[in-house]
């Protein structure tokens, strides 16, 4: 660097830093500090500590899994924060960056920068406290409770104010010249909350109006709905939609601007719709609008007719300034051709519509779909298989069956992944794509996952030996729900004590979900399981939005490549180069590499030139149920 910022240059940058910039050897140990940079924790030097001193306990995982990932190769970098101790005795909030520089002759170390973050913490905190004091008054409350989420609030901001009055009165005149943020918004809750008078205005605006964007919310929109099915003098429409691949947005931009995306899609909104129709956020990303009294002979004609305006509108509105965003919305609709006789409340008007989204969803997204005997058959289905999932997991209707995973080039069978299978009351077999999304949207997924663990796991351990003596690993696929369940460890411990099955030979399987949800929980639970032995795979790579940084920090073995990306690669060239530099991605941040879909020699041979580890694929074996793995074939493990 000193090549490039000369002498007292350098150190006037230092000294402008909102930072401390640290050296750390391999152990954790301080060992120099950049000169003039702001002390992180107001301590004079950091050097002679450990980090591990500073870290609460709580966060030590976090910590652990940094200092795994960035010694494990030169050059390898970890962000994250950590609540660290201050020189005064209290927890701050700090946001570390490492790098290591290890191997580099200049510097000889691992480079930590670090800073605190502590008063954007503190801030939307506030925040958080206060709106949870404002829901209980404008939920009717009674002042007392009301008065104690406010002292809470006072004693997130300074635990000085552990001595402050529980009631409201006294506590608002304690308050009195308190000109902190947090004194002025406890001051103004305080006021609210007694001047009853005022506040039923206010309660009424918030319980109808989405404080966001200023439109109606849910509970608005349902009185409008049942005003109209009162009061209906012609043909109306309900619309609603939500924004695709939003979660995305929040993901890749953050929630500021994924917030700026909602209220331009309101904004838009209001310039779409007539005067006398309504316009929703019932919350996240939903929208609805009331179209009352369409114009035309034909209501669904008319109303397919708004449904594609708007979906225009949405997306001719500009996204916040420089992200070129653009609002897609699939929007399902649903038509009263009866003057408010069509439905009987509000709920199944929605309802109807809600089924159209989801039947514009599963077309494609960025469609509008009217409501008919089609979307209500769908719908019929859904409700169906929900049951029927609901019954198998009483009855025993959900079978784990068995698909070998293949060493490349041997084709030595080296384990087996765990495949579910719902065989429904009729006695018909469904594969995961006929009921997955449905089990997932209907909150049976946790339930799920943990039958198929503990039967995958009771299976494998009477597995027999294969060709050269070793055993044959099982991978299981967990949901992110179950990932980040709090009881996790436990039910997986549990499963492994109860088998007999050596942790060593399980691998889990995740999709690039799972790095869409709380970076530091998904570090914490995969570290948690590496502890156990048990081997991590990163399942379907390149069909989600995960972020490269998370698949390289995050502590995976294997990463499996989607079979929509090997399906070609004997038949196309630039299916193959694809291919080929997805798996050198893959290799590059030191991963194992598993091909799916293999069902032809010809793929076999491109994938395995290619440097893929492992293969799968029906060329290799079938799913089958446990009761076809019978006994060992030299060279090919069970037969199948």
């Amino acid at each position: 660097m000193s090549d490039v910022v000369g002498g007292p240059d350098k150190d006037a940058i230092l000294s402008l830093m909102s930072c401390t910039v640290s050296l750390l050897d391999a152990d954790g140990n301080v060992i120099m500090e950049a000169p003039d940079t702001m002390p992180t924790l107001g301590y004079e030097t950091l050097v002679s500590l450990n980090a591990r001193q500073l870290i609460h306990p709580e966060d030590l995982p976090i910590y652990e899994v940094m200092e795994e990932t960035v010694l494990a190769a030169p050059g390898a970098e970890f962000d994250c924060q950590l609540r660290m101790l201050h020189s005064e005795g209290h927890y701050e909030v700090i946001e570390c960056s490492a790098r290591n520089l290890l191997d580099d002759p200049r510097v000889g170390a691992i480079l930590v920068t670090t800073r605190n973050v502590s008063r954007r913490h503190a801030h939307d905190r506030l925040l958080a406290d206060a709106n949870a004091a404002l829901e209980a008054i404008a939920a009717g409350k009674p002042l007392y409770e009301v008065a104690g989420l406010v002292r809470s609030l006072l004693v997130h901001q300074d635990s000085d104010n552990e001595g402050l009055p529980d009631d409201a009165g006294d506590l608002f005149a304690a308050l009195e010249g308190d000109e902190t943020p947090g004194g002025a918004q406890a001051r103004w809750i305080l006021t609210l909350a007694m001047s009853s008078h005022r506040v039923t205005a206010e309660l009424r605006e918030r319980a109808t109006v989405d404080a966001l964007t200023g439109l109606v919310n849910r509970v608005g929109f349902t009185e409008a709905i049942r005003d109209h099915l009162v009061n209906a003098d012609g043909p109306a429409a309900v619309l609603l939609f939500d924004l695709d691949r939003f979660k995305q947005v929040n993901d890749a931009y953050g929630h500021s601007i994924g917030d700026a995306v909602l209220v331009s899609v309101a904004d838009a909104l209001r310039r779409t719709v007539r005067a006398g129709d309504v316009a929703a956020r019932f919350g996240g990303d939903e929208f609805a609008v009331l179209c009352r009294e369409l114009e035309g002979d034909d209501a669904e004609v008319a109303a397919r007719r708004v449904g594609q305006r708007l979906a225009v509108a949405l997306a001719s509105t500009p996204g916040p300034v420089g992200t070129g965003l653009r609002a897609v919305a699939s929007i399902g609709v649903s038509v009263d051709r009866a003057n408010g006789l069509t439905w009987a409340d509000p709920d199944s008007w929605i309802a109807d519509a809600d089924q159209a989204m989801y039947e514009a969803k599963r077309l494609g997204r960025g469609r509008v779909i009217v409501a008919d005997h089609e979307t209500r058959r769908r719908a019929g289905h859904r409700s169906r298989v929900e049951t029927g999932l609901r019954d198998a997991l009483d009855t025993g209707g959900l079978e784990v069956w068995f698909q070998p995973i293949v060493e490349l080039p041997s084709r030595d069978v080296v384990g087996h992944e765990a495949l579910l299978r719902w065989r429904s009351a009729d006695g018909e077999v469904h594969t995961p794509g006929e009921f997955l999304q449905i089990a997932e949207d209907s909150g049976l997924m946790a339930a799920i996952s943990l039958r198929t663990l503990g039967v995958s796991f009771e299976e494998a351990v009477r597995w027999a030996p294969l060709a050269d003596g070793s055993l044959p690993s099982v991978s299981v696929n967990l949901s992110v729900t179950q990932l980040l369940a709090d009881d996790l460890l436990d039910i997986v411990e549990s499963d492994l004590d109860r088998s007999g099955l050596d942790p060593n030979r399980v691998t889990v399987e995740l999709t690039e979900h799972v790095l869409g949800a709380d970076e530091h929980l998904v570090a914490r639970r995969l570290s948690d399981l590496r502890r156990l032995g048990i081997s991590l795979a990163l399942d379907d790579f390149g069909t989600g939005w995960s972020s490269l940084r998370l698949v390289r920090t995050m502590p995976f073995d294997l990463i499996k490549i989607d079979r929509t990306f090997t399906a070609d690669v004997d038949q196309s060239p630039e299916g193959a180069e694809f291919a080929g530099r997805i798996v050198a991605l893959a290799r590059s941040m030191g991963r194992k590499v598993v091909a799916e879909g293999i069902e032809r020699e010809a793929q076999l041979e491109v994938m395995s030139a290619m440097g893929c580890h492992y293969g799968q694929g029906w060329l290799f074996g079938a799913p089958v149920p446990p009761e076809r793995f019978a006994r060992p074939r030299p060279g090919l493990g069970l037969e199948a």
